[in-house]
């Protein structure tokens, strides 16, 4: 069985719930960088106590999304390409070496993926991306899942803050989260053939066809990146 797995700091479950609301509000852009989180009206928002959200926005800040200023403002971060950068770097050697491994297994790939390839073509039918990127996520953690790398995506998850809101924009593009989802067939049906090397290339593709996008969308939408 594949479950989810969100990197963030061990906090009280309310914390834990405004963690995930606010970073897929960042994520989705209903918060843009630079605007401003009142920690007043976020308490009356998610009716609780100020230490929850105090812990909510450090665990936040942890991961890069916000930047909490001593004294002044605590705003959202603007997409850091360095960031993404060193993340993509790490995220597409460690994977490739999970893909190579998966296809070495005995154990046949579960039918767990299957499952998920059909809930995001359902997401996809609906337009619903934060679904669909959540189900991206469980897909690519299925494989470390699989191999028993887990350690290895939780590495990861600590870095990819800055490269999943570029993944986000990505699939807001036309078209852009239909050619995901066939890479994503098509990733499977090549490890279920132990075919290494067209498993490994697809995945280059899939991991790298974003970031080939990062200098449009500077251009389009400067106000997002720092």
């Amino acid at each position: 069985m594949i479950r989810r797995c969100a990197m963030k700091p061990a906090i009280e479950p309310i914390s834990d719930k405004i963690v995930e609301t606010l970073r897929e509000d960042i994520y989705a852009l209903r918060l843009m960088p630079g605007e401003p989180l009142n920690r007043k009206a976020l308490q009356a928002k998610f009716n609780v106590s100020s230490t929850a959200v105090r812990d909510a926005l450090q665990a936040l800040s942890s991961e890069g999304l916000i930047a909490i200023h001593p004294r002044a403002r605590t705003i959202v971060s603007p997409i850091d390409l360095e960031e993404v950068r060193l993340s993509a770097i790490l995220r597409l050697s460690l994977e490739l070496e999970v893909v190579e491994m998966a296809c070495r297994m005995e154990e046949d790939i579960g039918p767990e993926f299957d499952a998920i390839l059909r809930a995001q073509a359902s997401a996809l039918e609906i337009g619903d991306f934060g679904k669909f990127s959540q189900l991206d996520t469980d897909f690519h953690r299925g494989q470390f899942e699989a191999v028993g790398m887990l350690p290895l995506w939780t590495l990861i998850q600590t870095r990819s803050s800055h490269l999943n809101r570029l993944r986000r924009l990505n699939l807001g593009e036309a078209g852009n989260a239909q050619l995901l989802l066939d890479d994503h067939k098509r990733i499977v049906a090549a490890l279920r053939r132990r075919d290494a090397g067209e498993a490994k290339s697809i995945l280059r593709e899939h991991l790298t066809r974003g970031r080939l996008r990062m200098a449009k969308f500077q251009q389009e939408r400067p106000e997002l990146f720092l």
